[in-house]
């Protein structure tokens, strides 16, 4: 082989010189290799591109750059590096992706420097038509049949996914907040607020355990009621509670969107209201889906309306700028044991857990479901701790004290029983929510559906 004369001749035996120009060689079969050598030699001209201040270009001016590469495949190229996130440029600006918006692919860097720049005009197409205005129809599907298999077909027929209309459960909680601020919540829980508990699609087959804690906001209760600066912070948490752990994700959603200028919305739903860069973004989790839901307040019109993709984007890079992960869960800045609501994708809803902060830097746990649990010995001891933690910081202890729970079983008509881990979960879940809105010892105690999400609990 080695003494093989691979020299190209003419018929008349003269050599071919093989020195063809780039252009004129024909390149019209491709093998893998050749495809990702073509890559990177299109990733080469776009970072120089970028070094001279281009971050810009059009498909026509990369079809002149590269005339050898058939159309077909440079288009699809140019695709399979938009589509891949890990196809990376480097430029001076740093890192980045190409995108591909209005006709340029354009560089989009993975931090921007000026952070001054209007969202709006990160987000907008180039050219900006400012004159087309074409609103897009959402058609929301019911999900009957897959509600059919998690709680059985005559609930699927009175109900549909995400159906549950609690507006009056919202009114019902809002007067009884009311009674329990001026402290004459009497009575035992009202009937009214039980009977729109019951409509619930998540009360299907569990409404004992519903009443059961509702009953418990009863019991710590008559532990604050002749305390009325205790008593007024507890009125809130309840509220809280039950906008958290019994509202519909579609009731939240219509309040959220129609009355987000209500006082009590605003500070029910304080977590859920973001400002940034002199507008206001409202997120709350679907309960449901476990999806962080968007939306976009027009800051002249004041109308509100689902945030597009482009800006949810947008604000799901921004956690630096995210009032929700100022600070992190840790030893430093969260009690030895916390709270926080969870979606249970078993249950598909949202659940309490307690958990145990990691060390600074630390990664947080998936923590433990409370009431799935028969024994309550653990949480009874855990109660009593939290009682001695608010009495060393000066605070009322709640009637988180040994004297209190050991009467723990007994049935009163101010003292509801703490007698099942739903009773005894559903006094931690109020305890930490009380501790948190007190500020105890200076640390946070609950976390809220939206803020555990974003803090990265794990859901297994």
């Amino acid at each position: 082989m080695e003494t093989c004369d691979y020299l190209c001749k003419a018929g008349n035996g003269s050599p071919m010189a093989m020195d063809v120009p780039l252009q004129d060689q024909d390149t019209s079969t491709y093998d893998e290799y050749t495809a990702r050598y073509q890559m990177s030699t299109i990733r080469g001209y776009l970072e120089d591109l970028l070094s001279r201040g281009q971050p810009f270009v059009t498909f026509e001016k990369l079809q002149l750059q590269f005339e050898t590469i058939p159309r077909a495949l440079l288009a699809s190229l140019m695709s399979e590096m938009v589509e891949q996130n890990e196809f990376r440029i480097s430029s001076e600006m740093g890192e980045g992706r190409i995108v591909y918006r209005n006709g340029y692919y354009v560089f989009q860097p993975d931090s921007i420097t000026d952070i001054s720049i209007p969202i709006a005009i990160r987000l907008a197409n180039v050219p900006v038509p400012r004159d087309v205005f074409e609103p897009k129809h959402v058609e929301v599907k019911e999900e009957v049949d897959e509600i059919e298999g998690l709680v059985g077909t005559d609930a699927a027929k009175k109900i549909a996914a995400e159906g549950d209309d609690s507006e009056e459960l919202w009114n019902q909680a809002l007067e009884w907040r009311d009674e329990i601020a001026k402290g004459t919540a009497t009575g035992g829980v009202p009937e009214e607020l039980i009977e729109e508990v019951k409509k619930l699609r998540e009360s299907a087959g569990i409404i004992k355990s519903q009443t059961e804690r509702l009953e418990m906001i009863l019991w710590m209760y008559a532990m604050v009621k002749e305390d009325a600066a205790v008593r007024s912070i507890y009125a809130d948490v309840v509220l809280e509670y039950l906008w958290d752990e019994f509202v519909s994700s579609a009731t939240k959603r219509e309040l959220l969107s129609v009355s987000f200028m209500n006082p009590d919305i605003r500070k029910v739903a304080a977590d859920s209201f973001w400002e940034y860069e002199g507008q206001t973004y409202i997120r709350l989790i679907n309960s449901f889906t476990n999806t962080i839901e968007y939306i976009c307040i027009d800051p002249a019109t004041s109308i509100s309306a689902p945030c597009s993709k482009a800006v949810v984007e947008v604000l799901e890079k921004e956690r630096g700028d995210d009032p929700l992960l100022k600070k992190p869960i840790d030893l430093a800045h969260t009690g030895y044991e916390y709270g926080f609501l969870l979606y249970n994708p078993k249950k598909r809803r949202l659940v309490f857990k307690k958990g145990k902060p990691p060390p600074p830097r630390g990664k947080v746990t998936r923590g433990s479901e409370c009431s799935i649990n028969s024994a309550t010995g653990y949480e009874i001891e855990l109660l009593k701790r939290l009682g001695i933690t608010l009495a060393s910081d000066g605070k009322h202890d709640l009637g988180l004290n040994t004297n209190e729970l050991e009467k723990r079983r007994r049935l009163t008509d101010a003292l509801p029983p703490m007698t099942n881990s739903i009773r005894v979960c559903t006094v931690c879940d109020l305890a930490l929510r009380m501790m948190n809105a007190m500020r105890v010892k200076g640390k946070r105690w609950y976390y809220r559906d939206l803020e555990a999400k974003l803090h990265g609990h794990p859901l297994r």
